[in-house]
């Protein structure tokens, strides 16, 4: 009984060998088949390599192609950015330049009928000048321009806007000048009434609202609204610039208490002309 146990076992395992070595045979040739993978003339050792690796190939497919696509992701987005950062710097530049066009356009627009007042008038010297400060105190009303001596500016020019006379150069500096208004009380101007042709003199008084006529006796005629203009009398201020209109006139001995409302308002202004008289030798040395 003993030797035909241990035969028995013997039998057994090696029957069992060949059960599995056949039925792995079988696997492996039915994996390939299906997948065709490897072709019939391949050998057992070719096949079992190759069934080995494929893990291997699809756990790198899994790891690599994700890889892939996220470094080409951002090779695409760092090349858009860089291209984006060009299109704003283009944009940047092209704005830049609009804004250059409309500036000079807002300056040409805003001083274009000065200049074209400017050419009706004949002078020795004129000047287009931008005002940088303004001074509108009770002790003085007065311009900085930013024209000075390196401009050719000299004390005692006048200074007008469009058809207004508005005041004489005071101060000159190398860079920029003063200039004292037509309303402070120091900036006297020799003057006429468009319509009745009454002589005056315009004083301001350091007020925005009104300035006087002087030395009009009771004997000239005066009406409401009448322009008042530069006589063109002394070296000075031209003859035929507006000062402003007559808002009233009543008796005062016997004179005259004459009160003339600016045109515009002197604290507006922006930009201006600064003009020297054509001298006429016939002239009188008076302002």
């Amino acid at each position: 009984m003993k030797v035909l146990s241990k035969k028995n076992v013997w039998f057994t395992v090696v029957v069992s060998c060949v059960i599995i070595a056949l039925l792995s045979y079988v696997v492996i040739n039915t994996m390939y088949n299906q997948d065709k993978i490897i072709k019939k003339d391949t050998s057992f050792l070719e096949s079992f390599v190759a069934t080995c690796s494929y893990p291997f190939l699809k756990i790198q497919s899994f790891l690599l192609e994700p890889l892939k696509k996220r470094i080409s992701y951002h090779t695409l987005h760092d090349q858009l950015y860089k291209k984006a950062l060009a299109i704003q710097d283009e944009n940047d530049q092209l704005k830049a330049k609009i804004i250059e066009l409309e500036v000079a356009l807002h300056f040409a627009h805003k001083t274009e009928e000065v200049v074209q007042f400017s050419s009706r008038y004949t002078t020795n010297f004129k000047r287009l000048a931008k005002v940088l400060l303004r001074c509108f105190t009770e002790q003085e009303h007065s311009l900085i321009i930013d024209s000075g001596s390196l401009d050719g500016i000299v004390k005692d020019m006048a200074v007008v806007y469009k058809n207004n006379l508005i005041g004489k150069i005071s101060h000159v500096y190398t860079y920029h000048s003063k200039v004292l208004l037509i309303t402070d009380r120091r900036c006297p101007v020799s003057c006429y009434c468009v319509n009745t042709k009454t002589e005056g003199i315009l004083q301001g008084d350091n007020s925005f609202n009104a300035s006087h006529l002087l030395h009009v006796d009771r004997l000239h005629d005066l009406k409401v609204d009448d322009l008042v203009v530069s006589s063109g009398q002394g070296v000075i201020f031209p003859e035929g610039f507006a000062l402003g209109k007559i808002d009233s006139f009543n008796p005062d001995g016997i004179h005259y208490s004459i009160q003339v409302k600016p045109i515009f308002l002197l604290h507006e202004i922006d930009y201006c002309y600064v003009i020297q008289k054509v001298l006429d030798p016939s002239e009188h040395e008076i302002q």
